[in-house]
């Protein structure tokens, strides 16, 4: 289980651009593999990510320092309810055991209050673990 301000969770979705990898320089952000190595082992991560060319961008995504941490990697063309929806269904998970990190509070953020995950902004997020998201 993960912690995070209080609440617990078995599963964290995350985004990619903005979120765990810088596309402005072209790697991860500094922090993140260091945060990958301290969450528990039995936390399950997922992967969603919007992108006009997915197959580039699961090739960026599975030649990285933490693909090795994604029980699954869905590149989402269009919408990113739909995708989290799906993600529910296919994965039987619970939506109050669901952590969202994102960096669009009105892409991300709102598809998964739809869906019933929480979810937090990534910047806020890196900040409370004594990160800086840079």
């Amino acid at each position: 289980m993960f912690e995070y301000n209080g609440k617990f969770y078995k599963v964290i979705i995350w985004d990619w651009l903005y979120t765990l990898y810088n596309p402005d320089t072209a790697v991860l952000y500094q922090w993140v593999e260091e945060l990958f190595r301290s969450i528990p082992p039995e936390v399950t991560h997922y992967l969603i990510s919007f992108a006009k060319h997915p197959d580039l961008r699961l090739k960026k995504i599975q030649s990285s320092a933490v693909a090795s941490y994604f029980k699954k990697v869905v590149i989402d063309t269009e919408d990113k309810t739909q995708a989290f929806t799906n993600l529910l269904h296919s994965e039987n998970l619970k939506p109050e055991e669901v952590l969202v990190i994102g960096d669009n509070p009105s892409h991300e953020g709102q598809a998964a209050k739809a869906v019933g995950f929480d979810y937090i902004h990534v910047w806020k997020f890196a900040e409370q673990k004594g990160y800086t998201h840079e």
